[in-house]
C-alpha cells in the first residue's frame, strides 16, 4: 500500500483511542534501517568536556560545569527536557534526565538510574523519554481496526521510501499491515503534511490493547517524522506537526 505525500485518508469508523505528541520545540524521530523499530531522535556521542566524569555524579561535574552534559550534537532533542540513555564504564548504560539544551549540551541533569562509572568521549546517549503510541483500547467485535497516523513526513532523497506499522508497545514486532509513503518530486529535504492509515486485522475482540508506531526506509536512506506543537504567535523557522495516532474501528 504507497502513498503520495499530499495523499488524504478519511474514515468514519467509530474512535476506539487516540493520542497525540506534540512537543513545544520541534523534535526530529528517525529510522535509518530497513527493519522496523520505534522511531526516535538520531543518538548522538559524549563530547570531550564530559570525558571522564563519573556518570553517578553529573549533577555535581566540575567539567564542563555541574548537571551538564557535553554531546556532538543536540539536534532534533525536545529542548524542554527529557530522559537519556548513556554509555558509561563497562557499557552499562545509565539513566539520566535532562531540563533543558544550551548549544551542544544537555543542562539540569541528574542521575537516575542504572549503571555507573565514568563517560568517555563517544560513548553513546539516546533519548529513551519519547513513546509514540495509541494508548490502550478495546478491540472491536470485528477484532480489526485502522491506526491512523497523521505527521509531517520528510525523506532525505526522492528516492527514500518510509514504511510504516504498529506493533504492541514495548515491542518491534510488526503486526499490521506495512504501509508505504514515498516522496516521488525531484530534489531532497521537502517535508509533507500526510495522513496514513496503518490496517491492523489481528486483534482479539474485547481485548486491551496499546499499539506503538514502527518505522523503517529503504536501505541507505533517512527518514524523518518533523513534530512540533503549537503556541507560537508567527511562523517558526523549523518545520512540523503534532503526530497524531488515530484508532477507528474496520
Amino acid at each position: 500500500m504507497t502513498f503520495h505525500p499530499f495523499g488524504l485518508v478519511a474514515f468514519a469508523g467509530r474512535i476506539l483511542a487516540s493520542s497525540v505528541f506534540a512537543p513545544s520545540s520541534q523534535v526530529q524521530l528517525t529510522a535509518s534501517s530497513n527493519t522496523f523499530a520505534a522511531p526516535n531522535v538520531t543518538a548522538t556521542t559524549v563530547a570531550a568536556g564530559s570525558n571522564g566524569g563519573l556518570i553517578q555524579n553529573i549533577a555535581s561535574w566540575s567539567s564542563p560545569s555541574a548537571g551538564v552534559l557535553a554531546v556532538a550534537s543536540t539536534t532534533g532533542y525536545p529542548t524542554a527536557g527529557g530522559t537519556l540513555t548513556v554509555t558509561c564504564a563497562n557499557n552499562s548504560p545509565a539513566v539520566i534526565s535532562y531540563t533543558g539544551i544550551s548549544g551542544s549540551t544537555f543542562t539540569g541533569c541528574t542521575y537516575v538510574s542504572g549503571g555507573t562509572g565514568a563517560v568517555t568521549t563517544g560513548g553513546a546517549v539516546t533519548l529513551t523519554s519519547v513513546v509514540i503510541a495509541t494508548g490502550s483500547f478495546l478491540a472491536p467485535a470485528s477484532g480489526g481496526c485502522y491506526v491512523d497516523v497523521a505527521g509531517n513526513f520528510q525523506t532525505n532523497t526522492n528516492a527514500g521510501k518510509i514504511f510504516l506499522n504498529v506493533g504492541l508497545a514495548g515491542t518491534v514486532t510488526p503486526i499490521g499491515e506495512q504501509v508505504e509513503w514515498a516522496d516521488n518530486v525531484s530534489g531532497s529535504g521537502r517535508e509533507y503534511l500526510a495522513r496514513i492509515p496503518i490496517p491492523v486485522g489481528t486483534l482479539t475482540p474485547g481485548t486491551s490493547y496499546n499499539l506503538a508506531l514502527l518505522m523503517a526506509v529503504t536501505a541507505g536512506q533517512i527518514g524523518t517524522i518533523l513534530c512540533l506543537g503549537a503556541g507560537a504567535t508567527t511562523g517558526g523557522t523549523l518545520g512540523g506537526s503534532p503526530l497524531v495516532l488515530t484508532v477507528t474501528e474496520l
